[in-house]
């Protein structure tokens, strides 16, 4: 268990001008650019797009928990500090809600509070009904938030199959129903039907999931749909232009896989589409303006000396099912969060390099 905790843990040059600071900077398609840098260092964090189009970056761990959040604005490029949580949250979960705020929970605690961008308070709501790391969280069509499985004891290997569902008019977590599957390290899709789509994860006896199921707010209960063909865990899943769900990366067993697989919401089925260049897990995945998928960084190989993290950057091009790399970041990233911002840049903040490298507070734009 010690090594899966391990583990765990030449395009066209378009001149574009964008004000950094004060002063312009020249910058050109297909780039990585410098973001500015947060107040700590961070991986494990969360990051929000507000309705304000800035960036909230809340929690995280480096050399300890963090309690802190920054802010990142898009139209100077830095960051300023935003006000410090009640609780330190590290690998938890961030749900954009209806009105605005930002609600986070767990991340190795049951405590969840909400973000207000207008007023830059935390408020803690009622508290979750179990402690839990490395959920996946949902909005719901209904407005409330849906936080699913985690790892119960924060050191792998107890993944659970409860939900809950967090309920803005009454600030109450209630119990939802278990899933049919425990799961960690698994991801959690709003589908333009209304129901949200669970796929892989870690199961309770340290298994990659192949397995798929969707919850149904209406009837209030979890059915399995089509498996995926591999298990995927620590993996990314994007919500396409099409209405299907793009899974990348992540974990199999010992070997971290380049497959990628496409999810049909009318069909239940899973199809194998073109593979990434290189594997990878605990990676970075934007869906930008133009319908393709970035996914940048994250760890690419481990053994007994540890993990070794990549700094490339690759491109899903969903009518042709292919993969195209991009330039590289700046810095290698895993464990790293990205958001898009509203002038189609995506931003990807702290993370960091694996194998004896710095924690990161820096963070960088991509270009498209």
């Amino acid at each position: 268990m010690s090594m899966l905790n391990e583990m765990l843990r030449p395009a066209a040059m378009l001149a574009v001008t964008l004000t950094f600071t004060g002063a312009a900077l020249a910058q050109t398609a297909h780039q990585w650019a410098p973001a500015g840098t947060m107040s700590v260092e961070r991986v494990g964090l969360t990051a929000s797009r507000l309705p304000n189009g800035q960036v909230l970056a809340a929690g995280g761990v480096a050399e300890g928990t963090q309690t802190s959040a920054d802010l990142y604005d898009p139209s100077t490029n830095t960051w300023s500090p935003a006000a410090d949580m009640s609780t330190a949250h590290s690998f938890g979960t961030a749900t954009n809600l209806a009105n605005g705020t930002v609600l986070v929970a767990g991340g190795g605690t049951n405590v969840a509070e909400i973000y207000n961008p207008q007023t830059n308070r935390w408020t803690v709501t009622g508290p979750m009904t179990q402690s839990r790391q490395y959920a996946a969280a949902s909005l719901l069509p209904t407005g409330q938030g849906l936080v699913t499985g985690g790892d119960t004891a924060f050191i792998g290997g107890l993944s659970c199959n409860t939900t809950e569902i967090y309920d803005p008019k009454t600030d109450v977590w209630t119990l939802g129903p278990p899933m049919l599957a425990t799961r960690a390290y698994h991801t959690s899709t709003l589908l333009p039907n209304g129901m949200v789509l669970i796929s892989g994860g870690l199961d309770v006896n340290d298994n990659p999931l192949e397995s798929a199921e969707l919850y149904n707010p209406a009837a209030n209960t979890f059915t399995y749909t089509g498996s995926m063909h591999t298990g995927h865990f620590s993996h990314t899943a994007s919500m396409l232009h099409s209405r299907e769900v793009l899974v990348a990366g992540g974990l199999l067993a010992s070997n971290f896989p380049a497959s990628a697989e496409l999810y049909t919401p009318s069909t239940g089925l899973w199809t194998v589409t073109g593979a990434m260049h290189i594997s990878r897990q605990n990676h970075t995945a934007t869906l930008l303006t133009n319908g393709t998928v970035l996914v940048a960084g994250g760890e690419n190989y481990c053994d007994d000396d540890g993990c070794t993290t990549t700094n490339s950057a690759e491109i899903y091009n969903p009518k042709t099912g292919v993969w195209t790399y991009t330039n590289s970041m700046r810095d290698y990233r895993e464990g790293a969060a990205a958001a898009l911002l509203p002038n189609g840049k995506a931003l990807v903040a702290g993370g960091e390099n694996s194998l004896g490298g710095p924690f990161f507070a820096t963070a960088e734009q991509y270009i498209p």
